[in-house]
């Protein structure tokens, strides 16, 4: 091995530990909507008492990964209460809908502000509860980062899957909402979901912005993160910077 080579190797490992230590290792994203269109959809139930709701997107992997960590940002309906019982899933894609599950791992949480003094929307759109609060009331002010690390991570081949949510409140302390986002991934589903109540569960139904919000009628997709475990992240970045130096080197 030549001495450049040597060098281009060192680099390698060099960039290889510097990203992996500093920066968020999101391999797919959808950002938080901030703004006054941005609104909670209601994933958040109390055990025997209200109907569960379970809300679903979709994400898309490019290379074999070991999903570890799943970020999503969402709200407290008027700021009112904490989340800390999150139940998850993900499913691989039956035709444009969630279809066999593949993992529903427990998971440890930790809870960030990620912005205040916002003014947004809150929607429940379950059909026996049906609430919208527009931005002008507001339907909360502070927007929470949620890192759910997996128990188990997933190993995930390249394809499209299904991220699936709800959050039990064990202590009837308010009500959880998953945030939209506005820059949904081109080529992304819309958001979906189904209901459990005392006939069962029902089927998947599409998820739109309620009636009076600026976006009425128009699907919903929402804000979440997939982040690989660390061994996958520097394999994955090792072999873009690798790829540099080879064109580089030519």
């Amino acid at each position: 091995m030549t001495r450049k080579q040597l060098l281009s190797l060192a680099t390698v490992a060099a960039c290889v530990l510097c990203l992996s230590a500093t920066a968020p290792a999101y391999m797919w994203e959808q950002t938080p909507d901030l703004s006054t269109s941005g609104m909670d959809v209601n994933c958040m139930h109390v055990p025997w008492v209200a109907p569960v709701t379970i809300l679903y997107d979709d994400f898309v992997i490019t290379e074999t990964t070991t999903v570890e960590t799943i970020v999503m940002w969402g709200s407290m309906r008027l700021d009112v209460g904490s989340a800390s019982d999150f139940s998850i899933s993900i499913s691989d894609d039956n035709s444009g809908l969630p279809g066999t599950g593949l993992s529903s791992s427990a998971v440890s949480v930790t809870e960030t502000v990620h912005a205040s003094e916002l003014a947004e929307g809150w929607y429940n759109p379950h059909p026996d509860n049906t609430e919208y609060i527009p931005s002008s009331t507001p339907g909360d002010t502070i927007c929470y980062q949620w890192e759910l690390t997996l128990s188990d991570p997933v190993s995930l081949d390249p394809g499209r899957y299904w991220f699936g949510i709800t959050i039990r409140s064990l202590n009837d302390t308010g009500n959880a909402g998953w945030k939209t986002t506005a820059n949904p991934d081109s080529g992304s589903h819309d958001a979906v979901f189904k209901v459990l109540d005392s006939t069962g569960w029902s089927g998947f139904q599409s998820l739109a912005y309620p009636t009076d919000h600026p976006d009425e009628g128009d699907p919903i997709n929402f804000a979440f993160a997939i982040v690989p475990e660390p061994a996958t992240f520097a394999l994955l970045v090792g072999g873009g910077v690798l790829g540099l130096l080879r064109r580089r080197d030519r």
